[in-house]
């Protein structure tokens, strides 16, 4: 799906739209879509199915992460799929409806991904930094989280899709399925945009960020206090003893992730969207290369999810017992 801008109109879904792309760009555009949708869908359902499968894994810590991998599925299929079938169909072939259904379920899903991080990221904070009393109100605390998160996205969403601030509309004539807005001079557009977009930005962004880097922090002064005789040492995860003044690669490499989604793929697509709703402009090349590296974060976040250790524990004793089986039947085939 492409966002245009116009200039104003008494419809707000009324609409100009731009230039089609390149020949060779589409082409590119199409194989990085089918790429990053495949390596998604692998490392998304694998993660779901290992946690549907084993039962020690239905923890909480890992059934918010479930949600998470759920929401990011659905992302790639309704962002992924429709994008691709446009570009090889040189327009949109799915007609009005699922237009303004899929539109809207993208902002929906966009945004409550946000919510579940933050609770993702909340639960495991309060588990480090304060053990024995957060462990009293965790599903509570997880609970609120996510149940305000969906209906803010909602809220959101109705909002931006209904004709109220903008919709998503289909062109016959074009065979486009395009998001219109214009806040160009409607004050309480400004307003709501600012806010809505703020408060996304920041609880769903900054904050999961800093509890993240406080946690990483906290972890690595326990490490120099161990290697350095002033506490006892204790199971912290990460190196053994003799490397314990060295950085945990793990944690290292989760803060990277998050760091690298946030600044080179939630930032960018986030300050496009309040920019395409605040100021009239056309789409352009380097609009439609944001929206794609987007759809990174979907593998993005299932790179960091992996990463738990009991999930990865489960995923290579199932391999294990795969393989087993395949060299069983093998070995039964032979005689």
């Amino acid at each position: 799906m492409e966002a245009f801008n116009g200039s104003n109109n008494s419809d707000i879904c009324e609409y100009t739209p731009g230039s089609p792309l390149p020949t060779w760009m589409a082409a590119l555009q199409t194989i990085f879509l089918v790429s990053v949708f495949i390596v998604s869908l692998i490392l998304n359902v694998s993660f779901t199915a290992i946690v549907i499968v084993h039962k020690a894994l239905h923890q909480e810590d890992i059934m918010l992460n479930l949600v998470l991998t759920v929401t990011n599925i659905c992302f790639s299929a309704l962002s992924n799929i429709p994008n691709i079938a446009s570009v090889v169909n040189g327009g949109w072939p799915l007609g009005k409806v699922f237009c303004y259904v899929d539109g809207t379920m993208n902002f929906f899903l966009a945004i409550s991904r946000h919510a579940f991080l933050l609770a993702i990221t909340m639960d495991r904070f309060g588990l480090v930094m304060y053990p024995f009393s957060f462990r009293r109100h965790r599903s509570k605390t997880a609970a609120v989280i996510l149940l305000v998160g969906v209906l803010y996205s909602a809220a959101v969403s109705i909002v931006f899709n209904a004709n109220v601030v903008g919709c998503y509309n289909f062109d016959q004539n074009g065979q486009l399925c395009l998001f219109k807005v214009d806040c160009s001079d409607i004050w309480w557009c400004y307003s709501f945009n600012v806010l809505a977009w703020f408060v996304v930005y920041f609880f769903g962004v900054v904050v999961p960020f800093i509890l993240t880097a406080i946690m990483f922090y906290k972890a690595q002064k326990i490490r120099t206090a161990v290697a350095c005789g002033m506490i006892d040492r204790v199971e912290i995860g990460g190196p053994g003893p003799t490397e314990i003044r060295s950085p945990d690669t793990r944690a290292v490499m989760t803060v990277a992730l998050l760091f690298g989604s946030i600044a080179g793929l939630t930032t960018p697509y986030l300050a496009l969207l309040f920019a395409k709703i605040t100021l009239p402009f056309d789409t352009s090349v380097v609009e439609i290369l944001i929206g794609d590296l987007y759809t990174l974060v979907p593998i993005a976040d299932a790179l960091v999810v992996w990463r738990n250790r009991d999930v990865k524990e489960c995923a290579i004793a199932a391999c294990r017992r795969m393989r087993q089986v395949l060299q069983n039947h093998a070995f039964g085939n032979n005689y």
